[in-house]
């Protein structure tokens, strides 16, 4: 059916006698630098930049604002045809690990890796089946969100996803021992995501749900060792989105 689809549409476009012209005017305005803010983690300087025409920004890193840069990652490196792309990432509070996350021929599908930040090596962990999902670090582990992998992989793409999940990573672990953080088991068409504040007290819980104009917002205070999120708001009305805490108080 996609085959039959693009025969049509490319049979269509094709003919169009302007459009060369058009492609070449859009290339040429499209061929410029372009840069990312830079930001630091750790001692290092990091941001992003497209030569002009390249299929993805490459990520870069330097030791101060007017360093040399060197290549951190680039994700042109992922596929020959520019079909594997990254899609996320974050670095450890220590600035140790940075995990991110791939993904293929634009699906929402992800896989996460991990790479050791001062070596720039890829390190064994890697995480499947995560979607909708953000990449927030609490000690030596990340949360992620993710369905139950497809018992079909094949029908990966067209399969309904319901009960989504939130889970613990450990670096270092095989994904099979990853820890279970939330789960929904009444309405399986809603999304979770979690988020640590910087300081790894507090941890938060939002969830999404399609038509629905707000999310909900839990907690966890980590210092206390809660094992169970607490209600900031508990309805979908209005949109809350937490930034930070100041002496215990929780900025939303």
């Amino acid at each position: 059916w996609v085959e039959a689809q693009n025969a049509v549409t490319f049979g269509y476009l094709e003919r169009i006698p302007f459009r060369a012209k058009v492609k070449d005017r859009l290339t040429k305005v499209w061929n410029y630098a372009r840069y990312s803010a830079p930001v630091k983690e750790g001692n290092e300087w990091y941001f992003t930049k497209n030569d002009g025409l390249q299929n993805q920004s490459v990520m870069y890193r330097q030791s101060s604002l007017d360093g040399s840069p060197e290549v951190f990652l680039d994700p042109n490196t992922f596929s020959t045809d520019g079909t594997v792309a990254l899609a996320g990432w974050s670095f450890s509070n220590d600035s140790k690990h940075f995990a991110y996350a791939v993904t293929k021929s634009g699906s929402d599908w992800r896989d996460i890796f991990v790479m050791d930040v001062k070596t720039k090596s890829l390190l064994t962990d890697k995480v499947e089946w995560a979607k909708f999902t953000g990449i927030s670090w609490q000690g030596n582990g990340f949360y992620y969100s993710r369905y139950d992998a497809p018992r079909e992989e094949s029908k990966a793409l067209v399969a309904s996803n319901e009960y989504h999940k939130v889970y613990y990573h450990q670096i270092g672990t095989p994904q099979t021992s990853d820890r279970l953080v939330y789960e929904d088991a009444t309405h399986p068409k809603r999304n979770f995501g979690v988020e640590v504040t910087e300081d790894e007290r507090f941890l938060f819980l939002t969830g999404f749900e399609g038509g629905a104009k707000g999310n909900p917002l839990y907690y966890r205070d980590l210092r206390q060792g809660d094992t169970e999120f607490k209600p900031i708001v508990a309805g979908y009305e209005f949109k809350f989105i937490p930034i930070t805490n100041v002496d215990g108080k929780i900025l939303v």
